[in-house]
């Protein structure tokens, strides 16, 4: 894309009412999203295909890991695993 053309549709949403932006917002994920899961499956298939992995297992939509923070007070973890593992 040109950046005249980029510089005309940035113009253009100051024109736009808050339900046409949040519409415009939405299209914009949807796509951002559909792109990043095509790059997530090309590299998933090179994977498999490389005889790297043996299969992908797939989260559940909106499935979320959690975790917590560590505080660690003294000496730094990494310090402490380098010599642990000594």
């Amino acid at each position: 894309m040109s950046e005249s053309t980029l510089n005309r549709i940035l113009e253009d949403l100051d024109s736009l009412e808050p339900q046409e932006l949040e519409q415009i917002g939405h299209a914009v994920e949807a796509r951002i999203r559909s792109e990043a899961d095509a790059k997530r499956r090309a590299f998933h298939n090179a994977l498999l295909a490389a005889g790297l992995v043996r299969q992908i297992k797939s989260r559940r939509p909106g499935e979320t890991i959690d975790r917590s923070r560590i505080i660690a007070v003294g000496r730094p973890i990494s310090e402490t695993l380098i010599e642990e593992r000594r």
